[in-house]
């Protein structure tokens, strides 16, 4: 504090304007000094309320596992572990296909209750060109880090999709009838035939001689067949 001096001064002072200087001037050092000191005490209530006293200059971290390739016409995913010592402000995914100049931009979401921030790119079928990507974080504070670079990106590579292999059926195999089965059934049918056919050749050449199924008296002679059926 400027000790404030004496301001009696009588018209035979030699000097009166210089001791007129000096009062304003000590006066004037005393207001920014009060100025100061409320400004200060203004800033030390505010940092107390947010409990943070230093300037933030650390910078996000990013922790990528790289996957080196995917199937192209599937939804690439891109997953990080960002964090940072205050508050994060965005995460970004900035990507392109090979053979191209700018980037596209996509804002990557947290995963619920975690660290992990994820964005997916949708990719065509028969598009195999590799992905050029890099992944941007930035907190509050302004500070920015990033996983890649413009100028040499990460990259995934595409592979093409396996068309779907047909298995060779062979045809079915006809089964042989079983014994007692249908099969059975028909040869029984076919006998049965064959057995009519010969009664009645038999019947029809009867009358003369010796040779027939009936006798010359009309007696019926009866007639036996002996078949082997096939197992």
């Amino acid at each position: 504090m400027c000790k404030e001096p004496n301001t009696t001064f009588s018209f035979a002072d030699p000097h009166p304007c210089r001791r007129l200087t000096t009062l304003l001037l000590c006066g004037l050092l005393a207001f920014t000094q009060c100025i100061h000191s409320v400004s200060y005490a203004q800033t030390a209530g505010q940092e107390q309320q947010t409990g943070t006293t230093d300037i933030d200059t650390e910078p996000p971290i990013i922790e990528l596992e790289e996957i080196p390739e995917g199937v192209a016409g599937q939804n690439q995913v891109f997953t990080a572990l960002v964090a940072d010592n205050q508050q994060l402000k965005d995460v970004r995914l900035y990507y392109r296909f090979a053979g191209t100049q700018s980037f596209s931009r996509v804002e990557m979401e947290v995963l619920s209750n975690t660290d992990y921030y994820t964005a997916s790119i949708e990719t065509s079928e028969g598009d195999d060109r590799d992905i050029e990507y890099y992944i941007q974080a930035r907190d509050e504070a302004g500070n920015r880090v990033v996983k890649g670079f413009a100028f040499d990106p990460l990259k995934r590579g595409l592979i093409p999709a396996r068309a779907p292999q047909t298995t060779a059926t062979n045809p079915p195999v006809a089964s042989e009838p079983e014994a007692g089965s249908g099969g059975f059934k028909v040869w029984q049918i076919v006998l049965g035939v064959l057995a009519v056919g010969a009664l009645a050749a038999a019947a029809g050449s009867g009358g003369g001689g010796d040779g027939g199924g009936s006798t010359g008296n009309g007696e019926t002679v009866p007639l036996t067949l002996t078949i082997d059926v096939p197992q």
